[in-house]
């Protein structure tokens, strides 16, 4: 079980890096900083994002993603809009894989590819919307073991996104879910909820 009152950024961090230092993005991006150095300094989504990694045993993992890296702008944002890219490819790098980023923001997929390409790890870029990606990769029989969505704070959308990967042997992870997921039918799946920003819910289809 998470801590509440481990979910803040500590005052000497702060003092480190300030709220939209370029400072804490290149000690990342230039591996000064290390993935896992970031988690020890407070709690956000990466031990839930981590716990779900886990469960794989090391095995080669494919992410769809969907929703890119929103801002480079500092570190606040990395708490708050969570870079899960960073811990997919920390795992891909390790254990082998590929992670897949859906979003209908070019500005977005560019970060997502930066910090991947200085970071090491492959990414495939999709250009579009999340429900439609979803559906090319399905007809092209292209098979996820985890579905991150975490695109707009659209219930329907993200519901039309679920619905195309929820009988798959899979985890379906929703970012916002007390705002995304609204419309999701709880019965009869797997699902733990964690109460972190507006809550991320871990549908475990396997």
């Amino acid at each position: 079980m998470l801590d509440p009152a481990l979910n803040k950024v500590p005052d000497q961090l702060l003092e480190v890096y300030p709220p939209d230092s370029f400072d804490y993005i290149a000690s990342i991006m230039s591996k000064r900083l290390l993935y896992s150095d970031v988690d020890r300094f407070w709690v956000c989504r990466d031990p839930i994002f981590k716990e779900v990694l886990n469960s794989f045993d090391k095995n080669p993992v494919n992410i769809l993603q969907v929703g890119a890296i929103e801002t480079l702008s500092g570190f606040r944002w990395r708490v708050s809009s969570g870079w899960s890219d960073i811990i997919w490819g920390e795992y891909i790098n390790k254990h082998g894989g590929q992670l897949s980023v859906v979003d209908v923001d070019i500005d977005h997929l560019s970060h997502s590819a930066l910090v991947g390409q200085n970071l090491g790890y492959p990414v495939a870029l999709l250009y579009g919307d999340g429900a439609d990606r979803i559906d090319d990769q399905n007809k092209q029989g292209v098979e996820y073991n985890i579905y991150y969505l975490d695109g707009g704070n659209d219930p329907q959308e993200t519901l039309d996104q679920y619905l195309k990967v929820k009988d798959k042997n899979c985890v379906v992870i929703i970012d916002d879910y007390s705002i995304k997921g609204t419309l999701i039918n709880e019965d009869n799946i797997n699902i733990t909820k964690h109460d972190i920003f507006n809550g991320i819910a871990v549908i475990d289809s396997r």
